[in-house]
Parts: C-alpha cells; sequence; structure tokens
C-alpha cells in the first residue's frame, strides 16, 4: 500500500508539474506580449511578497502533518479529529492577521515602486492575490494536512492539475480578449473555491470525520513556531530576489529574472514534489522504528532523486538560452539575454537538489527545533550579501547571495542528517559523482 501509493504521488506530482510549466510558459509569455515587462515584473512580485506573507499558516500545516502520522497509522479517529480541529481552528484565527497585514501591504508598498504604464493600482492587484491565499488555507488547508499525511498526496496534486487546467482555458481566453490584467488574476479566487468543493467531497466519502469542529487543544501544535521560524528563512532564500530587484534596480530587470526563474523552478517544484510525495513515507517508516528497511529504501530513493535531478540540469544546461530566445521573440521593451545568469541559475539548482533527501529525513523526524538556527544562518547569509552587491554586481547579486547561502546551507544538512540519521557517505558521494559528469558534459556542448 505504502509503495503504491508513493508512486501515484509521484506520477501525480510530474502530471501537476507538467500542467504548472504549460501553463507558466502560455500565461506568462501572454502577460508580458499584451501587458508588458513591467506588468509582469510586478506580478511575480507581488506573488513572491504574498509567500511571505503565507508564513503565518505554514507552521500550522507541517506541525498537524507531523502529528497525524501516529494516529493514521494506528487509526486513531478520536485524536485525528483533535488534530484536525486544532488546525482548523489555528487557520481561522491567522486569516484574520494574514487579511490585515495584506491591507497595510496594499497601502504601503506600491508608494515605493516605480509603477508608471502599468494601468491599474498595484494596491487591487495585492488584495486579489492576498485573498485568495486566505481563502486557499483557510478552506482547504486542514483537509490537505490530512491527505498528505495520510500518503494521499496524488488526490491533493490530481485537484490542482484539473483546476488548473480550467483557470489557465478561461485566464487565455480572457487576455486575449482584451480584459484588464486585474480581471485575469481574480480567477486565483473562483479556482480556490472550486477546489474546496471538490477536495471536500472526496474527504467526507473516504474519512470518518465524524467532528473536526472539536474544542482545540492548541500544545498539540506548539512546535509551529520553530516550523515558521524555517519557512522565514525559506521564504528568503528562495523568494527574495524579485522584491530586492524590484526595490533597486526595477520591473523591467525583474521580469527578466522571472522568465529564467520559469524554467528552472519548474525544475526545483518538480524536484519539491517529488520528494513531498514520500516525506509521509518515511515518516510512517520511521515510526515503525525499522531503522534498516528505512536506510534501505532511503538509499533507493536517493539514487532514484539524484538520477533524474542531474538529468533534468542536464538537458536545462543545453536548452536553456535557446529556449530563452525563442520565448521572448518579439518583444523588444527589455533584453532577456544576459550572460552567464543561466549558469548561476544551474549551479544554485544543483545545491538545492542535493540536500533535499537528507532535508526529507528532517522533515520526516520531525527535527525543526533542533535545526531552525542553522535555517536561520543560510537566510540571513542569502540576504547580507545579495544587499552588500546589489549596487556593484546588479541582477548577479542575487545570485551570489543565493550561491553562498545553499552552498553553506546543503553541506550542513547532509552532516546534520548523517549525524543524526542513517545516511550512508559512500552512496550518496557515489551518486552525486556519477551523475554529475552528465551535467559537465552539457555544460561542455554548451560553452564550446
Amino acid at each position: 500500500m505504502r509503495n503504491r501509493s508513493v508512486l501515484l504521488s509521484m506520477m501525480s506530482s510530474v502530471i501537476y508539474q507538467i500542467a504548472v510549466l504549460v501553463s507558466n510558459f502560455i500565461v506568462v509569455r501572454l502577460i508580458i506580449v499584451y501587458y508588458g515587462s513591467k506588468t509582469n515584473g510586478l506580478n511575480n512580485t507581488f506573488i513572491n511578497i504574498i509567500n511571505y506573507l503565507s508564513i503565518i499558516e505554514a507552521g500550522i500545516a507541517l506541525s498537524a502533518t507531523y502529528k497525524l502520522y501516529h494516529p493514521l497509522v494506528h487509526n486513531d479517529w478520536p485524536s485525528i479529529n483533535l488534530i484536525l480541529s486544532t488546525a482548523k481552528r489555528l487557520y481561522k484565527s491567522t486569516a484574520i492577521i494574514f487579511m490585515f497585514i495584506v491591507i497595510i501591504v496594499a497601502i504601503i508598498y506600491p508608494l515605493f515602486i516605480d509603477y508608471t504604464g502599468i494601468g491599474f493600482s498595484p494596491t487591487y492587484l495585492i488584495l486579489i492575490l492576498g485573498f485568495s491565499s486566505i481563502l486557499e488555507y483557510t478552506l482547504n488547508g486542514h483537509f490537505r494536512v490530512l491527505l498528505m499525511s495520510d500518503q494521499k498526496s496524488y488526490v491533493v496534486n490530481n485537484i490542482q492539475t484539473f483546476t488548473l487546467i480550467i483557470s489557465t482555458i478561461i485566464k487565455i481566453q480572457l487576455i486575449l480578449s482584451g480584459f484588464m490584467f486585474i480581471y485575469v488574476q481574480l480567477l486565483s479566487a473562483i479556482a480556490v473555491l472550486l477546489r474546496y468543493t471538490i477536495t471536500k467531497v472526496y474527504i467526507r466519502s473516504k474519512y470518518k470525520l465524524s467532528n473536526y469542529n472539536l474544542k482545540p487543544q492548541m500544545n498539540i501544535l506548539n512546535d509551529r513556531f520553530s516550523i515558521i521560524g524555517h519557512q522565514i528563512s525559506g521564504l528568503i532564500v528562495f523568494n527574495s530576489a524579485p522584491i530586492l530587484l524590484t526595490s533597486f534596480l526595477g520591473l523591467n530587470i525583474t521580469s527578466v529574472y522571472s522568465v529564467y526563474a520559469l524554467v528552472f523552478n519548474a525544475i526545483v517544484t518538480t524536484l519539491f514534489m517529488f520528494s513531498k510525495s514520500s516525506v509521509s513515507s518515511f515518516g510512517n517508516l520511521m515510526i515503525s522504528e525499522n531503522d534498516e528497511r528505512t536506510s534501505n529504501v532511503f538509499d533507493i530513493f536517493q539514487s532514484v532523486f539524484f538520477t533524474f535531478g542531474f538529468w533534468f540540469y542536464s538537458v536545462t544546461a543545453f536548452l536553456i538560452i535557446p529556449f530563452i530566445k525563442l520565448y521572448t521573440n518579439g518583444i523588444d521593451d527589455t533584453n532577456y539575454i544576459i550572460e552567464y545568469l543561466d549558469v548561476f541559475f544551474i549551479v544554485i539548482g544543483i545545491l538545492n537538489m542535493i540536500r533535499i533527501p537528507s532535508n526529507i529525513l528532517i522533515e520526516a523526524k520531525g527535527h525543526y527545533a533542533q535545526t531552525k538556527n542553522r535555517a536561520y544562518l543560510e537566510a540571513t547569509i542569502n540576504l547580507v550579501v545579495s544587499l552588500i552587491l546589489i549596487k556593484p554586481l546588479g541582477i548577479y547579486s542575487v545570485m551570489v547571495g543565493s550561491l553562498a547561502s545553499f552552498t553553506y546551507r546543503s553541506i550542513d544538512i547532509i552532516l546534520y542528517s548523517k549525524k543524526h540519521f542513517f545516511q550512508k557517505d559512500h552512496i550518496l558521494v557515489y551518486f552525486i559523482l556519477l551523475n554529475l559528469r552528465y551535467l559537465l558534459f552539457s555544460c561542455y556542448l554548451v560553452l564550446f
């Protein structure tokens, strides 16, 4: 059953990411062509701002997911109902805080950026994106937690894929019909409501959730604050670049960064979803305290993960510049070909990839409090280096900041996993070196 769930989750994850990739390629291209690079840069910046604000709910999701492993294994439905009731109450409480912060940001942030020629007030865009995010975790948050904990992430992925396809088709039609960009983004909220309806029907048909409105016990999820610390650090590392570029270098540079990131984020997200599909399985295995079996399964997973990861980056290294040229053909308001930017993205992507399997063990075991200070240091390195270099190096500053922070943290995560779990040095090194040759060969073909 566990192997089947992992396989279904991985397959659905790949399908979902293909859908995301195709959707983003089409929609972003249309946004640039019909609304301009500035609008694309502004939209990308605000999406990252909303991601920052969403950290107030992230600790709830991960904490509840970890706490559900044990009762799900033992079919302890009273405990499951209690944990979900607590999560649901916390989601509603944080929604009020989130809404208040979104309104403040919507009023203040537009005062500090140049949005001439956009055709609408950025305030409206922030409010729409923020409202959609509030709906997402308020309505769907506790349902998603249950499905992810129960090794049914494939259900979440399938529902997201379906609603994404529907919303993308409608977005394309609205853009081609000349609707204002604000109206196009309103579809995000409608997609959330559709996901909620489908998910609720599935949950009611499959689970014995007689009551998830019990009186919450907040101490059940008391590790959520450590998890929020990790999420803050992660958001700084993965999402600070567009905000820094918009603030210091302008929306056009942010649009350039977002087009490159469009490709590489698809790879990162695919690998991330691939790994997330396995976290609950490793969590269940670790609860069973069968270390030898868990170690063997992890070795197999790690070898497959690295093989696919290096293959993705090898192909991308060979095709990224021709793709960018083709993708931005006919767009003359900004130069999208920047020397060596693709190389930075590839190196940073690999540094991130090699730590993902080790990080799965940390998440599955719930070692959030033990590793939060290490995550804070990673975020500090990223932000400080980027800010110091942003004036002299321009767009390269955020790449150097990411390179420095990822180098430190990837080494740290691998060493922590080796010390506290059961990772084998020789297997990790072997698969990294084995697959690195394919990437180096691709880089050689590109450069020479």
